[in-house]
């Protein structure tokens, strides 16, 4: 699965816990930066994840 903290850690808010192969809605935080973790624990193999950013002024 995927995390998305508000924040440069994992000790800030979380915004979003994703998994699955759904497109999720999307995700704002409330300043320029967010942290992204990625987690598997290699009992199912597929091709992966991707992300797509943009700034809002």
């Amino acid at each position: 699965h995927v995390e998305i903290y508000d924040g440069l850690s994992n000790d800030a808010p979380l915004l979003a816990k994703l998994c699955g192969d759904e497109l999720p809605k999307p995700v704002q935080s409330t300043g320029n930066r967010v942290s992204v973790q990625f987690k598997s624990d290699v009992s199912i193999t597929k091709d992966g994840f991707e992300m797509r950013y943009y700034a809002v002024a």
